[in-house]
């Protein structure tokens, strides 16, 4: 964790004030709990690194905290309107009852903690589909590895979902200048990974509803089997 640290200066979350209009770049917050006393909007600190923070009950609005590091900060209960997260690093973070307004969490990166999916869903950049499958490939994998299934398999669909949309779009709306970059050729492999992704989803729930995978098997041995008895009868 060093590395978060290194060319920052110590600075007390006090000291930030509402409303000057400065940007904060290159320091660090760290072991101190504001909790519900923190009520700031229209801040903005950017390359920084808050550690060990206490904000629980917090409000946050209109903030930008770009290219920050959040090490084991404790969010419950906390509330974050239309907050920038662009390119933030969430360590072992609290998000508990936390709740997020048009927050912007796009190339935002999570290591051992997760926000709900339900907390999280409306806040996805669901317009840039590539970047909401990426946040929500990181989320789900956290999900996992901290036994939170139901959001894994909620941020897994997600994911599926908009890396769909990404795929088919290469080659059906190159007239979007983001597009226009991806070759015919790679238009036509963007459809056919949509059609084996879809596929998936159909058979099995991309490998996470087994059971519809034996459903959809035990179906199609009964198909077989009728079409053989069908072809009994006609060839006598």
């Amino acid at each position: 964790m060093e590395q978060y640290f290194v060319g920052r200066k110590a600075m007390n979350i006090s000291d930030v004030q509402t409303g000057e209009n400065k940007k904060i770049e290159n320091v660090f917050f760290a072991n101190q709990r504001v909790d519900k006393n923190w009520n700031k909007s229209h801040i903005e600190i950017n390359h920084s690194t808050f550690a060990k923070m206490g904000f629980l009950g917090s409000k946050f609005e209109q903030c930008d905290f770009s290219f920050c590091i959040f090490i084991d900060c404790y969010f419950k209960k906390a509330v974050f309107d239309q907050i920038k997260f662009l390119s933030c690093i969430f360590i072992n973070c609290n998000f508990d009852l936390a709740t997020f307004i048009n927050c912007d969490f796009r190339y935002a990166l999570f290591n051992d903690c997760f926000i709900k999916y339900e907390q999280m869903k409306k806040n996805l950049p669901h317009s840039e589909e590539n970047l909401c499958a990426d946040i929500c490939r990181n989320l789900s994998m956290q999900c996992l590895k901290l036994g939170a299934i139901d959001d894994y398999k909620s941020y897994l669909f997600e994911e599926r979902a908009a890396g769909e949309t990404h795929s088919l779009r290469k080659l059906f709306h190159k007239g979007n200048s983001y597009y226009s970059k991806y070759t015919l050729i790679e238009g036509i492999e963007g459809f056919f990974e949509f059609l084996i992704s879809k596929l998936s989803k159909l058979i099995w729930g991309y490998g996470e509803h087994i059971g519809a995978l034996l459903r959809n098997i035990v179906i199609i041995i009964a198909l077989y089997g009728f079409w053989l008895v069908l072809c009994q009868d006609f060839g006598q």
